[in-house]
């Protein structure tokens, strides 16, 4: 019983550590913070973190074993590559879009380049190596791996950026703050069903499609 009691306090801390790292950063949070989020005793966190790195690699890695379960759980074989990459994509935003701890773990990384664990490797590497190995008959128009892994990789950033706005700023949708799920399943759509610009098309001016 004691036991047990013990291991849902300490899921308790991880929970409430992921929202305030997740929230404010690893400068931004403290010991006391967190413990006053899970509603316990600096003492009782301390028994089971010594310190906010500890705290902080805890949660890193929760979000990190997370992030490649949810990925392991994509279908093995798709209809085809770019089916692929928009549900592997998807799946990323919405991990982020609903769990604190996947935001966190992301966050950290930034933020403590110095110290595993790296959200970034959780799916980085996958989406190249898949993307890599694509037949190029499966490629939208005009398109090449490395762009669609840029594409990838832009929506899941936003889409970080995004959730964690909605989450602790409900306003931001009013604002059009956007980046949530349905939001990159639609550009996701957009983008692939699209051909290339024209050629000479200028970056910063009105894109004009090849159709």
């Amino acid at each position: 019983m004691r036991q047990q009691r013990a291991v849902r306090t300490r899921w308790t801390l991880v929970a409430a550590a992921a929202e305030v790292f997740d929230r404010d950063g690893y400068e931004g949070a403290s010991l006391a913070r967190v413990a006053q989020a899970a509603d316990t005793s600096l003492g009782a966190l301390t028994f089971h973190f010594a310190s906010k790195e500890d705290l902080a690699r805890t949660v890193g890695e929760q979000g990190v074993s997370t992030t490649r379960a949810a990925l392991t759980g994509l279908p093995a074989h798709p209809a085809s590559s770019m089916d692929w990459l928009a549900s592997f994509t998807l799946a990323l935003t919405g991990l982020l879009d609903h769990d604190p701890t996947v935001r966190a773990a992301a966050r950290l990384t930034r933020e403590l380049l110095w110290t595993p664990p790296n959200w970034y490797s959780a799916w980085q590497p996958a989406l190249r190596d898949r993307l890599a190995s694509v037949c190029p008959a499966e490629l939208p128009p005009g398109a090449d791996p490395s762009t669609l892994t840029a594409l990838a990789a832009h929506l899941i950033a936003g889409s970080e950026t995004c959730a964690r706005q909605r989450a602790y700023h409900p306003e931001a949708d009013e604002q059009g703050c956007g980046g949530s799920t349905e939001d990159v399943s639609r550009i996701l759509q957009l983008v692939l069903d699209s051909g290339p610009l024209t050629e000479g098309a200028h970056p910063t001016g009105v894109p004009v499609r090849n159709r």
